[in-house]
């Protein structure tokens, strides 16, 4: 059963990192720029996307910004955070799991080693 709930817990926790790539990752690529008037694409950037991992000016000098390299450069910076956080919860979740595993063996450990006689300690005095 733990087999079970644990494969769940990995499962949910990865369909939630590939909704926000799909979803937030992969937003300044798919979105159809065409349609909307700014002078420059640095300006659209900014009137598209008011929470950018990469500004336009890291990508490309002014006056020739270029959405298309500053739109791969922010899908992957934001994939990057995506999997990042994927495996810092991952690592913690495995983690987590491993020490209640180790706790439950200390337990029963535990208990076996008191049913155990061990000689009497001598009462010396220093």
């Amino acid at each position: 059963m733990r087999t079970r709930a644990f494969i769940v817990s990995l499962l949910v926790i990865t369909l939630a990192a590939v909704a926000a790539a799909w979803f937030w990752a992969l937003a300044p690529i798919t979105i159809s720029y065409e349609v909307l008037s700014a002078e420059t694409d640095a300006d659209l950037v900014r009137q598209l996307f008011h929470f950018r991992l990469v500004q336009p000016e890291w990508v490309s000098r002014p006056p020739n910004y270029d959405y298309g390299r500053w739109a791969m450069a922010e899908a992957l910076a934001r994939l990057s955070v995506v999997f990042l956080g994927w495996a810092g919860i991952i690592f913690a979740y495995l983690k987590r799991r491993r020490k209640t595993q180790s706790n439950v063996r200390i337990g029963y450990n535990s208990r076996l080693n008191s049913v155990r006689t061990f000689p009497a300690k001598s009462s010396t005095a220093f």
